[in-house]
């Protein structure tokens, strides 16, 4: 059975983004949010533990290979969505982190801003996915994008400088809504969509999961993986992170067979 109705599809295709709900089940979101408060010090209710250090990126919890995330990545009904989505079951998964924001009255950051997490005017073979680990509406900091940019990206860029620069482009006067969800609801944009967490203007906090995947490719992106995995390093672009753990204490996750394909260790 198809986990994507017809309306989903378009939507994702028109608007750049589509909200998939209850994908993961309520014990795996709980297990990943006891992966976050043991990996971080904290406790979803004391708000007294919500300031994770002093990262010079609040809120990301910088664990990769818990096997709570794990668990999650490999979850059948996350490989059927994007199996969906790409048009073949033949997919590999990103090893992303997690995030964890508190109420914006503890915020010692700017707010977040809308952004392109690759360069807009490039065709990419990834899309971006979150899964809600707490039910999140729209004033606990619900992703936001702005679909307006995505309908009209081409013609959009066109008006720009000739020196415009994606990564430092200030889209602080586009309006953008808000994509709320339940705890187990997953997110999942192009790359081409604007987006940002929103801002936190309840008294608790959110947790996300990031989770992707994208169609297996070739054996050097294949060797990396499954060396990460191994390794329960981070992937190379974020080992730099303050506070980031490299290697990962532990021994490796342990894959169902699903798993060990997405990772690259069994072939499709």
């Amino acid at each position: 059975m198809s986990i994507l109705t017809n309306s989903q599809r378009e939507q994702f295709h028109t608007v750049g983004y589509l909200l998939a709900q209850d994908v993961i089940s309520s014990d795996h979101v709980k297990d990943a949010l006891k992966a976050i408060e043991e990996f971080a010090g904290l406790a979803i209710d004391d708000p007294t533990t919500w300031l994770l250090g002093d990262s010079e990126n609040e809120g990301i919890v910088p664990l990769h290979h818990a096997q709570a995330f794990w668990n999650n990545r490999q979850y059948p009904k996350v490989h059927q969505l994007f199996s969906e989505l790409w048009g073949t079951e033949k997919l590999w998964v990103t090893m992303d982190r997690a995030s964890f924001i508190p109420p914006r009255t503890m915020s010692r950051f700017p707010d977040p801003r809308l952004h392109w997490d690759l360069d807009p005017a490039k065709e990419s073979g990834f899309v971006g996915g979150m899964l809600y680990l707490t039910d999140t509406p729209e004033e606990r900091g619900a992703f936001r994008c702005a679909p307006q940019i995505y309908r009209s990206l081409e013609d959009w860029l066109n008006q720009q400088s000739s020196n415009f620069d994606y990564q430092s482009a200030d889209l602080s006067e586009i309006p953008s809504i808000a994509i709320p969800g339940k705890a187990g609801d997953m997110v999942i944009w192009k790359p081409q969509l604007p987006h940002c967490a929103g801002v936190n203007l309840d008294c608790t906090p959110r947790a996300t999961q990031y989770i992707s995947m994208y169609k297996a490719g070739n054996e050097d992106d294949r060797q990396n993986a499954v060396s990460w995995w191994q390794q329960k390093r981070p992937p190379v672009w974020w080992r730099d992170l303050p506070t980031q753990q490299d290697p990962e204490p532990g021994e490796p996750a342990t894959l169902s067979a699903l798993g060990r394909k997405l990772v690259g260790l069994d072939p499709w």
